[in-house]
């Protein structure tokens, strides 16, 4: 089935062809779609209107509890003639048993997209769904697909990992000297969140783990400056012993997993490459050294 968008209106028509259509209402939702790399960034499609976007996703079904959706996809192309009936909400209304009335209009055709073709030997595991734009995006894995009588291919889409919120700042609770430091890092994390690839979110969580290591030790010895994560977490010990127990917990899951990008540790360890599941444990590991060492609050 082709489906054509009026761009004025935002009605919808759909139709085995351009002469042959008829109207749809209710309307269906159409999100901008990019299609990614599992490990590639969840940042959105750029387009942000229908001329620009290259596929778009057509919402069948959603179930905001499960956060389930169904949904096929196509192609967008150019604008294109179209012989259509008048749409029950945009034209003037036809009283009942009137003769049916066709109208002209130039519409943004779109066809629908073989799915099989875009996965190109992929499994459905090695790649995501990006809805959405550079201004707001969610990250779908494609549970399962199935072909329709229509010849077009319905996707069964669940949501990705939603990372946990971070932990508000306590501002009041860092000195002004560190109070810079931790709101930089802080705000490169949350900038990272559903952006970024998981080994970067990663990096992120060990940037702001540093310097909130840094800032506590800081309160006991003002010289101490390095501020690399193995070298912290020892002096934190020295200093703290097992007063924060279960931060230095925290900061060693920080440390095992922010090598994971680095060329050499992969060849040296034979290390797999970080997921979104390890990126959440990074997050809330981060999240945890911050409330128990008192610089921040879960909500």
């Amino acid at each position: 089935m082709l489906v054509g968008v009026d761009e004025n209106t935002h009605l919808i028509y759909q139709g085995q062809n351009k002469a042959v259509s008829y109207a749809l209402w209710p309307l269906p939702l159409l999100l901008p779609v990019k299609i990614a790399g599992i490990f590639e960034s969840s940042a959105g499609a750029t387009s942000t209107g229908l001329a620009g976007a290259e596929m778009i996703f057509r919402e069948d079904f959603f179930d905001p509890i499960t956060r389930i959706r169904k949904g096929r996809l196509y192609r967008v192309g150019n604008l294109e003639r179209w012989i259509t009936p008048l749409h029950p909400m945009g034209d003037i209304p036809v009283s009942y048993g009137a003769p049916i009335v066709v109208k002209q209009r130039d519409l943004r055709t779109c066809t629908p997209v073989n799915f099989p073709v875009e996965l190109n030997g992929k499994s459905v595991r090695q790649i995501k769904l990006v809805l959405g734009n550079s201004v707001a995006a969610t990250s779908w894995t494609i549970s399962s697909w199935e072909r329709t009588s229509t010849n077009e291919d319905l996707l069964t889409l669940r949501a990705s990992i939603s990372y946990g919120a971070l932990p508000l700042l306590t501002l009041g609770a860092i000195s002004e000297v560190e109070k810079k430091l931790i709101e930089d890092e802080y705000k490169n994390l949350e900038d990272s969140l559903f952006v970024s690839s998981p080994e970067s979110i990663v990096d992120c969580c060990r940037d702001l783990c540093e310097s909130v290591l840094l800032a506590k030790i800081r309160t006991v010895d003002m010289q101490y400056q390095d501020a690399e994560i193995g070298k912290s977490i020892k002096k934190f010990s020295e200093i703290f012993k097992n007063e924060f127990k279960n931060v230095l917990n925290h900061a060693q899951v920080l440390q095992i997993y922010h090598p994971r990008r680095k060329l050499e540790e992969k060849v040296k360890r034979d290390l797999r490459a970080a997921t979104s599941q390890d990126a959440e444990l990074c997050v809330l590991s981060v999240g945890a050294i911050i409330c128990d060492l008192g610089y921040g609050t879960w909500g």
